[in-house]
């Protein structure tokens, strides 16, 4: 038989056969003795074979490394495939553990790397919030609404639809709820198209209920990815995936290095501990070092309010610059909401917003209206003034001294985002 072609992608690996003759491996397990099983599943377009109109001849789990293993699979698909197909079904299962289990080992291939230069511009796959393929965390106190912007950016990747200052690379996108159900985010879905008005109505984003550890999922959710063609993937939240364990440093490596592999853009919606504050996402650290990008929400909302304000503020990203903070005004009508219109506002110039800025948005807040020293402004900010002497010292890329003395924001091409 000529040699099958072998492709992976996310763990998940197809082998195909001119035979016609194909098979998915997936779920693989490598022991302390370096025994290594898969489930296989073979598949044939047959004619004439009602019993057979999927293409499905036989699934199993399998040794990959022992003899009689592959002799027992020869023979259960020699048996099930009497009269149907003239394969050496032996020499085919010898060519898929083999292939499979070479692949498998050998892993990400070694590549030379003698420098290139960076892109032109940073990729995103919702510029400027999410890098793309790119674990990305989305982090506050609940009840802020982050559910609703991460089903308002994936209706936005998903339609590949430009709106609120945010540009989208088309990609299918797989929701993993581990904090609702299908009927609330269904709902969600409908109040926030209902609000675009302009996305189409066959528009959809792929959802799955979770309730186990995300880590202890990978083949199956690497397999959806697959199949569906995923772009994005968006994590509800972080404690659900891990079972509640924030602290634990060895349950947040799995579950990074399980985002790792899909090699997909990630959005996590994380929380923060009751106390709050600027501290970060709640529990281990290592997790905030593990994203690449992670962004602050902060809300404005009184009670008995039909509308909520909210602030993202970029607090860190590897290889590219710290973004501007990002404003939203959700508007819900009915109760519960059945049309939610999210508009774009400026955080910056917005009275209940502007208190969680950082004293640099502070001061640029501030001298977007005209220069000023730096005695007026400490005052007009109400901030200590060694603290503001130190901040426009430290951000000459934001700011710049004029020849009075006076302290100005340096103008830069694109300030105001796409």
């Amino acid at each position: 038989m000529i040699p099958p072609t072998v492709d992976q992608k996310g763990g998940v690996f197809r082998i195909g056969w001119q035979e016609g003759v194909h098979a998915i491996v997936d779920r693989f397990h490598e022991d302390a003795k370096y025994t290594v099983t898969a489930e296989v599943s073979l598949y044939m377009n047959l004619e004439n074979t009602p019993e057979m109109n999927t293409g499905h001849i036989h699934q199993a789990r399998v040794n990959l490394t022992s003899t009689p293993a592959k002799k027992t699979l020869a023979r259960a698909l020699e048996e099930r495939m009497v009269g149907h197909a003239f394969v050496d079904w032996s020499a085919l299962v010898e060519q898929l553990c083999v292939g499979v289990l070479r692949a498998y080992r050998q892993g990400e291939p070694v590549k030379q790397l003698k420098g290139k230069a960076p892109p032109s511009e940073y990729h995103y796959q919702l510029n400027p919030i999410l890098p793309k393929s790119a674990p990305t965390i989305l982090y506050g106190p609940g009840g802020l609404g982050k559910s609703y912007l991460a089903v308002y950016f994936a209706l936005l990747i998903q339609s590949e639809l430009p709106m609120t200052g945010l540009w989208p690379t088309q990609g299918n996108v797989l929701y993993l709820d581990y904090e609702d159900g299908d009927d609330e985010l269904q709902q969600r879905v409908y109040a926030i198209k209902q609000g675009l008005g302009s996305i189409g109505e066959d528009v959809a984003i792929h959802y799955r209920y979770c309730h186990q550890v995300l880590a202890s999922e990978i083949p199956e959710i690497q397999r959806l990815c697959a199949e569906l063609d995923i772009s994005m993937i968006i994590v509800d939240s972080l404690g659900g995936a891990t079972a509640g364990m924030v602290n634990d440093s060895e349950t947040n490596t799995r579950f990074f290095n399980a985002i790792r592999s899909m090699r997909v853009t990630c959005l996590i919606i994380d929380h923060v501990s009751k106390e709050g504050g600027d501290k970060g996402p709640i529990g281990s650290v290592f997790k905030y070092n593990r994203a690449r990008s992670v962004w602050e929400m902060k809300k404005n909302q009184e009670e008995g309010d039909a509308f909520s304000k909210v602030a993202l503020y970029h607090r860190k990203m590897n290889g590219g610059k710290i973004q501007k903070p990002l404003g939203y005004e959700l508007q819900f009508e009915g109760d519960p909401a059945n049309k939610v219109t999210i508009t774009k506002i400026d955080p910056k110039k917005d009275v209940s917003l502007s208190q969680f800025a950082s004293l640099p948005d502070k001061i640029e807040a501030v001298l977007d209206n005209g220069a000023m020293n730096t005695t007026d402004l400490a005052e007009e900010i109400g901030a200590k003034l060694d603290h503001v002497r130190v901040t426009l010292s430290r951000n000459r890329q934001r700011f710049i001294r004029l020849q009075d003395g006076t302290w100005g924001v340096l103008a830069k091409p694109g300030d105001d985002g796409p």
